[in-house]
């Protein structure tokens, strides 16, 4: 009995062995970690070749093969430099081709654009790789659909880059420039940064959202210019600095706030593991924008020629780690196996590839700085788009979330001024007028406003205070504090007085809701916002086409409106309990019903 307790025992310890390791195999840092020993076991040996063989003056032999094999060396350790009369024609083309404010003005415009289109539509692409599910070819079972999805982040990363240099080799060898080609081993620097923050990107996407990760991409100007300061020694000032900071911080809490946070809030939208992913992002990718340019102006290569060597070394290297791991032909399997996958891995590295045009232009003609700067911009470009395809929950924008704090905080000595400012002008005006636009635009679009045509605002003061009950013959027959003229509450709200006033006023249009704007020791100003049930605008829009149905003329008169199912005591929660039913009188009435079931 116990030996086989003891059985029982070991072989329940090594289920367990072998589940935590299958499972600590699948951490990203466990292949994280994988990958960069691959790629040392490359490059580490190539690294020791060059540092032994540098200094050594490689000739042509006689023979083919030896001209081939020391052109190679040469071409890997020295490259090949300017000839004298390439400098003279590059000279003469420079004195020449002198470039205008002009001509900068329209390649910074042919850049941006550039950038813009190609990875907005990359970015969809990816984060429709990496988050949605494909359906399998050839079911086995026939009424439901199976489906999957692509976890591999590294073939990715091969894929595209294996595109982007059959590209950028094949339209480097058409134009057929004067070939000036740096050393071949510096572009493996570039190459490996480049994939280890392509590889962190892929992989933050199983942990983060796609808005999320924007965020991290938007604070990567500061970064750049770090490792500016270490890689090419360049020196900012305490102004760039400051702006840099600036753009990053206002382009992230634009984003940040977007939407309203709740305690209630999944996790998964937002880990350690993510975050720790996009900082390695932000390093590698910050290195590797600093280095090309370092190549730029140290060698005074072509954009083709960065693209194409840069890309050659991340093909070699993604290509053996995937042989060596073994999920190379399990991802063509998955491509195979799977409707519509390899479309988009297709029509997603063709973008990628055409945006790396732009990248090296980009760098090579306003710099690492410049290009950040512009891909600083398609990020909040980015969000949205991903936003509106991917239905990520984002309700408002970040501007409109700074104003509803500010109008949050109306003891703040700014507000106070200028509350007291604008209810003068408002006293100023007549009692219901119509107002150019809402002073509130942050509000007014929670409650239904859109800035087009069929809507409209009219502003309304309503007298504070009591309700004055008019007396017979307007006699008080006596003192008036005893025969309750004064100090009568009123069944209704004042902001739905103030509805109801603008309903009279404009009888033709219907009020959807209204908001508090200001008030005085004497008035309390309150905006309107009117929809028109007959312009074509409102009577197209799904959306809207509710408000014009008959039952809903002089809503505000009836308690429909948000203020005036406030007035009702309508609402949701214990607080709300008197007027289950839609009413109090219904609800006392559903309290005091006796339903009995008739026995037949």
């Amino acid at each position: 009995m116990w030996v086989l307790n003891d059985a029982e025992s070991f072989t329940t310890s090594e289920n367990f062995t072998a589940t935590f390791l299958s499972s600590f195999s699948e951490f990203w840092l466990f292949r994280f970690v994988d990958d960069c020993m691959t790629y040392a076991m490359v490059l580490l040996p190539c690294y020791l070749f060059v540092a032994c063989f540098k200094d050594e003056k490689f000739e042509a032999d006689g023979n083919a093969e030896g001209r081939f094999s020391n052109f190679f060396l040469s071409i890997l350790f020295y490259g090949r430099k300017f000839s004298n009369k390439y400098k003279m024609i590059q000279a003469s083309d420079d004195h020449s081709n002198v470039s205008s404010l002009f001509s900068t003005f329209l390649r910074l415009c042919f850049c941006f654009v550039g950038l813009q289109v190609t990875y907005i539509t990359w970015g969809v692409l990816q984060e429709k790789v990496m988050t949605q599910n494909y359906i399998r070819r050839n079911s086995a079972v026939s009424n439901i659909r199976l489906v999957d999805r692509f976890q591999d982040s590294e073939f990715l990363v091969f894929f595209n880059r294996l595109v982007a240099f059959l590209m950028s080799t094949a339209v480097f060898l058409l134009t057929k420039p004067d070939a000036v080609i740096a050393p071949l081993y510096e572009f493996s620097y570039a190459s490996l940064a480049n994939i280890l923050s392509s590889w962190c990107q892929y992989e933050a996407l199983k942990f983060i959202s796609f808005p999320a990760q924007v965020l991290f991409k938007c604070s990567k100007v500061v970064p750049v210019m770090l490792m500016g300061k270490v890689v090419q020694r360049k020196i900012y000032t305490r102004h760039d600095y400051a702006c840099a900071l600036m753009i990053a911080i206002g382009v992230s809490l634009f984003m940040l706030f977007g939407g309203k946070h709740s305690s209630t809030r999944s996790t998964d939208s937002v880990t350690i593991s993510g975050i720790a992913l996009m900082i390695g992002y932000l390093v590698f990718d910050s290195f590797t924008s600093n280095w090309q340019n370092v190549l730029f102006d140290k060698y005074k290569i072509s954009s083709l020629q960065m693209m194409s060597g840069v890309n050659m070394f991340s093909c070699i290297l993604t290509l053996i780690s995937l042989i060596r791991q073994g999920r190379l032909f399990s991802s063509f399997r998955f491509i195979t196996q799977h409707y519509n996958f390899d479309e988009d891995l297709l029509l997603s590295s063709f973008c990628g590839a055409v945006g790396q045009f732009f990248i090296f232009y980009t760098i090579r003609h306003f710099g690492a700085v410049g290009f950040t700067l512009m891909m600083t911009i398609r990020q909040a470009l980015s969000i949205l788009i991903s936003c509106i395809v991917y239905k990520h929950d984002i309700r408002e924008m970040g501007a409109y979330r700074y104003m509803q704090e500010i109008w949050r905080k109306k003891q703040s000595d700014v507000m106070r001024f200028l509350l007291r400012v604008r209810t003068w002008h408002y006293r100023q005006l007549s009692a219901i007028h119509r107002a150019s636009r809402p002073t509130r635009p942050e509000k007014a679009r929670r409650l239904g406003y859109i800035a087009k045509q069929g809507f409209v605002i009219y502003r309304v003061r309503v007298r504070r205070g009591g309700r004055k009950r008019k007396v017979t013959k307007g006699q008080t027959y006596g003192k008036p504090k005893n025969h309750g003229v004064n100090q009568l509450k009123m069944k209704r709200s004042l902001q739905s007085i103030a509805e109801q006033r603008v309903g009279r006023r404009c009888g033709a249009l219907r009020v959807l809701n209204s908001y508090w704007v200001g008030q005085d020791s004497t008035y309390k100003f309150y905006e309107v916002i009117l929809v028109d049930p007959m312009h074509k605008a409102i009577r197209r829009d799904p959306d809207l086409q509710w408000i014009c149905k008959p039952t809903m003329k002089h809503r505000e008169m009836r308690g429909l409106t948000k203020a005036g199912k406030r007035s009702r005591g309508l609402g949701k929660g214990v607080g709300y309990s008197q007027t289950i039913g839609g009413s109090r009188r219904k609800a006392w009435k559903r309290r005091n019903t006796l339903s009995l079931r008739r026995k037949r």
